[in-house]
């Protein structure tokens, strides 16, 4: 059967389309026809192949079927003689991964296809007599299968990623369908790819067990014209899917035992080959001719039994042999022969018996014309070198057809870093930083329609750096060949200026919005916030640790701490920061790495920090500690731009903080720094109507140091102020965060408990009454002073639900407790 020739199996009820339409056309062609394929074709000649592998990667990847098909055909055409014989065919098949040919007579004219299914219905005997069984050529052992409630575009894409044909669809093991290929093509206009695959499945799905003849899964896919089975081991599970393509490799593997039988045929094909070809007999101390093809013979005569050194001079003879046994190959070696310059390439098969190391297969080809081509080429080349050296710009200039690069002036072997023989041996597509294909368009636009491409880019240089440039490309023919030449310009310079532009206005856009927070921005917490979040989600710091300074006290009086929480403080609060680094100075203080001089005072985790002042007046106000796990982080640019966030931070915290210290003087006591009537009126008011709403009691305490004139007389004044202000901390450091101490007016003071009942209001007013008893106060004499106070309690609502009534019951209670011998809790 393999002696037939590819004629006898010609299609020629082909899907043809112009290269111009859509894929969606393309693909109702071949639905239309019931054809796995179409071949494009323009004035007549096939010019690309679109198969239902296409169509399944053209849906997974999201390109619309309105586009054009020949963007995305195959053009790497595989074609075959018809007088070739089919064994031939299936060996072109199965070494190139296709599952049909295009078919052309001598004229190399285009007659129709030949298809691997055609030619696996009629194998010859000679191979089904080895009755191999499926198992035998099963390849994928590891069953690629999916559920029923699969989505067809997971399907897909599995297909697409793993490049099968088909999957089978299982349930507890066993198959239930089957979605192919070709089901994909028949469905494409009417699917929805969300959808579970169950609802396009081919079911019931043939199957076929493991055990079955090889003979027999060949005549089952040729009656029911498919390509592939689902393969079931003893218990009906699916282990496996065969296909003709797998039968088809397994007879061209097994197929060449059958070689040897054959050889005369096989050399009747060599015959045919252009190229002078040989085969030689390493018997170890000499390598003889064995064989020559028509062509070998019409060049060097018959050698056969002839050493090889007969065609080839020995020294150049002993070169190739040694590479050969190294490398078992050897790939487009030149050699002379008087004025004649050859092309060999050629492998080695080691044998190793007793009589013969090896065999050699050898093609020898003429290349004394292409090489006399390129020396002329060479000498052109040169005339445009000494033009385009002079130039700062890059140019290369390549040949169309492969992309090898033939010419480079200075500034391309400057800029990219290669020498001129290493980018001599290159490809354009090695140093261009793109998709081969779009380089591959472009080339086919300068050279079809003589188009001039511009664009930026991006270069590969020789030590894996990329560099960006602006390039012209234009079409020059040199011996009339088509060529590309490209002037490339670098332009990182440009882009680095353009980058900090951009980088500037950002910061400018930051800063624009930093001053806009700031300007809206209540209370100097929320400035603190708003300053926070710029450094930490604009700038790009871990941590930020801000210390608040009261600049009369020289102390800090409070820490805030933003971002990773994980912050060993330098500084306590109440401690003067006089020993940091940037409290005395306008001057940053960088710390850049670990191995840099640190501040004493600085214990947290670093890779890099930044300590700054934030000054009003003069005099700094608070202290910004700011960390990054980066070593060198804080570089002269980001410096730069935290310098300009904290000066313009900073009056607006000066701005802010005088706000707080006036509004604090409007409702706090002087003397006392305890709330005022004022401010404790208002308060007691929204707390009584919060009372009222919610049902939670509110309790009052009016207290009144006892005998303070009587201090006062005896004492003077001084003596008396400094009794408010030992009660004053007294009565402060004994309440609740969420109560209220006030002056109420000379020597009585008010406390309001929020959600406090008589029982919590009288637990409170005794331990006031306790520490203040233990309180003694010197007068300037070194006289001891002992401080006693009385107490009246009112709660709401039981005693008032307004505020005038609770206040006259308070201070009724009050009385009470002076009348009744002073320092006493009356409620």
């Amino acid at each position: 059967m393999f002696s037939l020739k590819v004629h006898n199996f010609v299609n020629v009820e082909e899907v043809s389309c112009p290269h111009c339409v859509t894929l969606r056309e393309v693909f109702e062609s071949m639905k239309k026809q019931g054809k796995g394929y179409a071949i494009l074709f323009k004035d007549g000649v096939p010019v690309g192949i679109i198969t239902e592998r296409d169509l399944i990667r053209l849906i997974t990847e999201g390109i619309s079927l309105d586009e054009e098909a020949y963007n995305y055909a195959s053009k790497g055409l595989i074609s075959v003689k018809a007088y070739r014989d089919i064994y031939y065919a299936l060996s072109l098949m199965v070494e190139n991964g296709v599952r049909r040919l295009l078919v052309k007579d001598e004229l190399d004219r285009f007659v129709g296809t030949v298809e691997m299914q055609e030619i696996l219905s009629k194998v010859e005997e000679d191979y089904f007599k080895k009755k191999l069984k499926v198992k035998d050529i099963l390849t994928e052992r590891n069953l690629i299968a999916v559920s029923e409630d699969t989505s067809l575009f997971e399907c897909l894409k599995l297909m697409k990623d793993r490049g099968v044909g088909a999957l089978p669809i299982v349930k507890d093991g066993k198959p239930v369908g089957i979605i192919t290929e070709r089901d994909i093509v028949k469905l494409f206009d009417v699917m929805d790819i969300s959808e579970p695959v169950k609802n396009y499945m081919s079911s019931p799905v043939l199957t076929i067990d493991e055990n079955t003849l090889i003979e027999t899964a060949v005549k089952i896919m040729e009656e029911n014209r498919i390509r592939r089975l689902v393969v079931v081991g003893s218990d009906g599970s699916a282990i496996g899917v065969i296909s003709n393509r797998d039968i088809a490799r397994s007879i061209h593997d097994d197929y060449l035992k059958m070689l040897e039988s054959k050889l005369k045929h096989a050399k009747d094909v060599l015959n045919l080959l252009p190229e002078p070809t040989l085969e030689i007999i390493d018997i170890y101390s000499e390598q003889l001719i064995v064989w020559m093809n028509a062509r070998a013979i019409g060049d060097f005569g018959n050698l056969i039994d002839s050493h090889v050194t007969s065609i080839i001079p020995e020294k150049e003879w002993a070169y190739i042999y040694s590479r050969l046994l190294k490398y078992s190959k050897v790939e487009r070696h030149k050699f002379h022969v008087e004025e004649k310059i050859y092309e060999l390439s050629a492998s080695y098969v080691l044998v190793e018996t007793e009589r013969v190391r090896g065999r050699i297969k050898m093609v020898i080809r003429d290349v004394t014309k292409d090489v006399h081509t390129q020396k002329a080429i060479a000498e052109e080349l040169d005339n445009y070198k000494r033009i385009i050296n002079s130039t700062d710009d890059m140019i290369i200039l390549y040949e169309a057809k492969n992309g090898a690069i033939k010419l480079v002036n200075a500034s391309t072997i400057k800029k990219l870093g290669y020498t001129e023989d290493e980018l001599t041996r290159m490809t354009i597509f090695q140093i261009v930083k793109e998709d081969p294909e779009f380089i591959r368009r472009n080339i086919d636009r300068i050279v079809r329609k003589d188009e001039t491409i511009r664009g930026r880019r991006t270069y590969k240089d020789a030590y894996g750096n990329t560099l960006p440039v602006e390039i012209s490309a234009t079409k020059v023919h040199i011996n009339h060949d088509p060529y590309i030449l490209i002037v490339a310009r670098d332009i990182s310079e440009r882009l680095k200026l353009e980058e900090e532009i951009d980088k500037k206005t950002r910061e400018m856009e930051n800063l624009h919005t930093f001053i806009l927070n700031l300007n809206r921005c209540a209370s100097e917490g929320e400035a603190y916030n708003i300053l926070a979040h710029m450094l930490i989600k604009v700038v790009g710091i871990d941590t930020l640790a801000i210390y608040k300074v009261n600049p009369s006290l020289n102390k800090v009086v409070d820490k805030l701490v933003y971002g990773n929480k994980e912050y060993v403080g330098c500084i306590e609060e109440a401690q003067e920061p006089t020993a940091c680094k940037v409290f005395q100075s306008v001057q940053p203080f960088l710390v850049k790495d670990a191995n840099a001089y640190s501040c004493p005072m600085f214990v947290s985790e670093y890779g890099s920090y930044l300590c700054m002042s934030v000054v009003s007046g003069g005099r700094t106000i608070a202290l910004l500690n700011m960390i990054s796990h980066k070593e060198g982080y804080f570089d002269r640019d980001r410096l730069e731009f935290i310098e300009n966030i904290v000066h313009t931070f900073s009056p607006f915290l000066s701005n802010l903080r005088l706000i707080e210290i006036n509004r604090e003087l409007s409702i706090r006591d002087p003397l006392t720094n305890l709330y005022n009537r004022r401010f404790v009126v208002e308060f007691f008011q929204k707390e009584i109507e919060r009372t009222k709403r919610n049902g939670h009691p509110l309790s009052l305490v009016l207290i009144d140091i006892d005998h303070f004139k009587k201090i006062n007389d005896t004492y003077g004044h001084n003596a008396g102020d400094l009794c408010l202000k030992v009660i004053s901390d007294v009565l402060r450091n004994n309440v609740r965060s969420m109560d209220i101490v006030g002056r109420w007016g000379g020597e009585e003071f008010i406390i309001i408990l929020p959600q406090a009942s008589k029982e919590e209001a009288i637990s409170i007013s005794s331990r006031i009454r306790d520490k203040l008893k233990e309180k003694v106060v010197y007068t300037d004499k070194a006289e001891p002073m002992f401080l006693t106070a009385s107490f009246g309690i009112a709660t709401a609502p039981e005693d008032g639900e307004d505020m005038d009534k609770l206040l006259t019951v308070a201070d009724n209670k009050l009385y009470r407790a002076k009348n009744e011998g002073r320092d006493r809790i009356v409620w």
